[in-house]
């Protein structure tokens, strides 16, 4: 007598949800531990930055870290400002992505009060503000500003005016040139309404005893600058668009902004290769079949990051195209200058020093490669043994 089939399929159907429901709970625990695991590394990174911006304010203004002069204090972390950037592997990181790593970004700034309002005179390189970025444990101390000077004889300065001062003149058709390219850009009935306009600044109308006219535009790019020392006809100045970025780029500028770029690479070393091995066979036990798949990793990631500079300052790559020994006293993150991309530099951090008189101008880059080891893997072990079917009383199979 053929026997029912039925006991067997509600056992199957059993077995099948309770294995739908265990994923389904599988699924929402790891989801619940990747966020919590992310959030909690964010946190802490975070306040990681905050505290190391507070920390380099403090040693620079208080003068913990010495300075060339030997002063006490620096002004070049008075207001600190420090950037991380991790590459970081998570829980199935590259399943929707082209990448194994996950960036995390973070800042913190601080402000130590001790030499706030000392101000940065001519020839002191030293008070610069330096911006410290952390590229995957490599520490960059970029200058956002630079000391220069330039003989202006003959020349004709502009300073900004704003609307309600006593120099403010509507009737001054030049100082509504905004972009002093020989074009009047406010026509005279919305001058009434206009904010500000430039004012033409002689030179023997700049005074640093009586503060006076300080803040002028020196070599044209329509951004003004300070006034620091004055020799004559030759003007020292504190210029924010020279340094090693310049966050002063705006939309009209043909200038790439500062800063860290979206462009990631990664190169893979291995150390006696990768192996992966695939057995099947009675691997735990006389009565069971299994299929065991074990992914093994023995290799060097070199990750690399763009670092996108406004300006080539000899402090990272001297004038000879080489490595500088250190930059503001710490050793210095760049390993090579040039050919970033030969057989002897692609493992290195290097930089692109750029050509400014192509054209379109050619910018320098900072190739920051960071060497993280990666031994990781992956395992799975399959029970097949009732996979192949299953045998009724009858005979019949399935």
């Amino acid at each position: 007598m053929k026997k029912s089939l039925t006991p067997i399929k509600k056992k199957a159907q059993t077995a099948i949800e309770l294995a739908v429901f265990g994923a389904i709970l599988i699924f929402v625990l790891g989801g619940i531990i990747q966020v919590t695991l992310g959030y909690n590394y964010q946190q802490n990174q975070t306040l990681r930055a905050m505290r190391l911006a507070m920390l380099q304010s403090f040693n620079y203004s208080a003068g913990i870290v010495p300075n060339p002069n030997g002063a006490d204090g620096t002004a070049s972390r008075n207001s600190a400002s420090v950037l991380f950037v991790e590459d970081r592997l998570v829980a199935q990181s590259g399943k929707y992505a082209a990448i194994d790593r996950v960036p995390y970004v973070f800042s913190g700034g601080a402000i130590h009060t001790r030499n706030l309002f000392m101000p940065v005179e001519a020839g002191e390189d030293w008070n610069i503000p330096i911006f410290d970025v952390f590229i995957n444990g490599k520490h960059f101390p970029f200058s956002t500003a630079a000391l220069r000077s330039r003989n202006v004889a003959g020349a004709l300065l502009f300073t900004k005016t704003p609307r309600g001062v006593s120099t403010w003149d509507e009737g001054c058709a030049d100082c509504f040139d905004l972009d002093r390219d020989g074009n009047i850009d406010v026509p005279i009935a919305q001058r009434a309404t206009f904010s500000w306009q430039w004012t033409p600044v002689a030179l023997n109308e700049i005074s640093l005893e009586n503060n006076r006219n300080l803040l002028v535009d020196l070599d044209g790019d329509l951004k003004e600058e300070r006034i620091v020392g004055k020799n004559g006809t030759v003007l020292q100045y504190f210029d924010p668009q020279e340094g090693d970025v310049d966050f002063t780029i705006n939309e009209n500028e043909e200038k790439p902004p500062s800063g860290v770029t979206t462009d990631i690479s990664i190169f893979t070393f291995t150390k006696e290769g990768q192996v992966l091995e695939i057995d099947e066979g009675k691997l735990f036990g006389p009565d069971r079949q299994y299929v065991r798949q074990a992914q093994r990793s023995d290799q060097v990631d070199i990750v690399q990051r763009v670092f996108q500079l406004a300006n080539d300052t000899n402090r990272f790559c001297d004038a000879s195209g080489r490595p500088a020994a250190r930059v503001d006293g710490l050793p210095n993150p760049v390993e090579a200058c040039g050919s970033c991309f030969s057989p002897g530099n692609i493992a290195r951090t290097c930089m692109n020093e750029g050509n400014l008189s192509l054209d379109p101008p050619r910018y320098p880059v900072i190739f920051v490669r960071s060497r993280i080891l990666n031994k990781g893997g992956r395992k799975w072990v399959t029970d097949i043994t009732d996979d192949d079917y299953v045998e009724t009383n009858s005979g019949v199979a399935n």
